[in-house]
């Protein structure tokens, strides 16, 4: 099954640099391999990982363009999609749905949320009820991680998520 990790908060909440904390890509994608990065679960299995940095809504990334993007066209396995870390806004954004509206596509198209991931507020109604397990992180300061050193939240989330 295709798995999705999802991070969600609104701007300036911290989104993006706990993405590339987690996956040690800078700008845009890795050095040498433009589309996937490696991931390491506890239980030592490799998996590879497509990972967004900005927020769909903030990239102007709507579903139609996610689903190109998901689109085999060439019918390549190395092309194929399985694993997926996005990071999404609670609010709508650049003519972009709300995060719950991504949500609830990515489970209509048959992919398992693995995990949510709430930064800057407790996770909202619709992610409590969507059956999908959630974890919130509270920033304590008017900083987007709050008094949190970037890495212990990257650790965090890590061990949230079952990678090494």
């Amino acid at each position: 099954m295709k798995k999705a990790w999802i991070i969600i908060g609104e701007s300036n909440k911290g989104k993006s640099s706990l993405i590339r904390g987690l996956t040690a890509i800078r700008d845009g994608r890795k050095e040498g391999n433009p589309n996937f990065v490696f991931i390491t679960r506890c239980d030592g299995l490799t998996f590879r990982l497509y990972p967004f940095v900005s927020a769909l809504q903030e990239s102007g990334t709507d579903i139609k363009k996610l689903d190109s993007i998901f689109a085999n066209k060439n019918n390549n396995p190395k092309d194929n999609i399985q694993n997926i870390l996005v990071p999404l806004r609670y609010d709508s954004a650049n003519g972009c749905p709300d995060g719950e509206k991504y949500v609830d596509h990515l489970i209509r198209n048959d992919w398992e949320i693995t995990s949510i991931v709430s930064l800057g507020e407790y996770a909202r109604k619709w992610v409590q009820e969507s059956g999908c397990p959630f974890t919130s992180y509270f920033p304590t300061s008017n900083e987007p991680l709050g008094n949190m050193p970037p890495n212990e939240l990257v650790s965090q989330v890590r061990k949230n998520f079952g990678w090494m």
